[in-house]
């Protein structure tokens, strides 16, 4: 019997600043590799819920997701076989105190910097849609 994928949901937050679009990402203290927020898909959960919920938890961000999500990617973790789904989240507010502070650097980047900053290749290549779609909304 085939073993069951977790599902998974993330995040990319950005924000428009005049012409230019920003990404933030996040890691633990201790590690050098940087990311977005992202954890297993709760029962009772959808896959918008749980984006949302990571956000705040992991970075302490409020705010938007885009109606069209950006796309899935799969990724092995403790020796199981994780689906995530990723949206686009339009930060409306940053709290200053939040859940994983503790243990989380959140850092924002440049629409450049931000693809080259991230660790994994599918992330990379949903943080360059994202920033294309962001410029369409800014006008």
């Amino acid at each position: 019997m085939p073993e069951r994928i977790i599902p998974q949901a993330a995040c990319v937050p950005f924000r428009l600043t005049g012409d230019s679009v920003e990404i933030l990402l996040i890691r633990r203290t201790s590690e050098e590799l940087w990311g977005i927020p992202k954890g297993m898909i709760d029962s009772g959960n959808t896959a918008r819920q749980t984006a949302i919920i990571e956000a705040f938890e992991e970075a302490g961000l409020r705010g938007d997701l885009l109606d069209k999500d950006l796309g899935m990617f799969d990724y092995e973790k403790n020796g199981r076989q994780c689906r995530v789904r990723v949206y686009a989240l339009q930060v409306r507010e940053e709290l200053s105190d939040y859940d994983e502070k503790g243990f989380r650097e959140r850092r924002w980047f440049s629409a450049e910097a931000a693809p080259e900053r991230a660790e994994r290749d599918a992330v990379k290549d949903m943080i360059r849609l994202l920033i294309d779609r962001a410029r369409w909304l800014a006008g």
